[in-house]
């Protein structure tokens, strides 16, 4: 399986799916240093940047976000984790290849489901990086590529509230499945989904106290 494409067809957005294996039996390596080509596929899904107002009509919507710090020093810390994309350093979820932080930059990471690991290769479509007498703001966005399990945005944003001093980490997404057997499994993908925006924000949590 981890030699031959796993599917092949076209994505609910008219995207053809990658023509790269997606399930793995044994994790994925991390690759190291800069790609040789860029990844040129476009995105999976239309509303590319729908993070930063409304997500798009019929799509499935999920926000957590949390408090994880006080103060200047908790929200740099914060800023440094996302700048890591630390947010992938989990239990079942490893980053294995991903760009500095920037608009266009490539994020790979696979995830692990009843001992099958997954790649999902996404793009950030934008960065947020703004303060002012008020508060500051810091995060980015990424879209999905062919090559992922879902099609969506997602967002992390970390928000110092300088009146109250607390600084808040959010996890905001919209997504639609692509794979077939992620549709067959619809309520199991967003439990996961959701479990993974628990971890992420978990994760930075750990990050800020260290």
């Amino acid at each position: 399986m981890t030699r031959r494409d796993a599917w092949k067809g076209y994505a609910l957005s008219g995207v053809p799916v990658a023509k790269q294996p997606f399930f793995h039996l044994r994790k994925p390596v991390r690759r190291i240093g800069k790609r040789t080509e860029p990844n040129t596929d476009p995105f999976s899904y239309p509303d590319v940047g729908a993070t930063q107002t409304e997500p798009p009509a019929g799509w499935t919507a999920d926000r957590l976000v949390d408090d994880v710090g006080l103060g200047r020093g908790a929200f740099e810390r914060v800023k440094q984790a996302i700048r890591e994309y630390r947010m992938f350093h989990q239990d079942w979820v490893d980053l294995i290849y991903a760009d500095p932080l920037a608009p266009g930059a490539e994020v790979v990471f696979a995830s692990r489901q009843f001992g099958v690991w997954t790649m999902n290769s996404c793009r950030v479509v934008y960065v947020i990086d703004e303060e002012n007498d008020n508060r500051a703001r810091f995060g980015f966005a990424y879209g999905t590529l062919a090559s992922h399990a879902v099609a969506g945005e997602e967002r992390f944003l970390s928000t110092w509230d300088k009146t109250s001093d607390i600084v808040d980490f959010e996890v905001f997404k919209f997504s639609l499945p692509r794979h077939p057997l992620v549709k067959l499994m619809s309520p199991l993908a967003k439990s996961v989904q959701r479990r993974f925006s628990e971890d992420a924000v978990l994760t930075v949590k750990r990050a800020v106290q260290q």
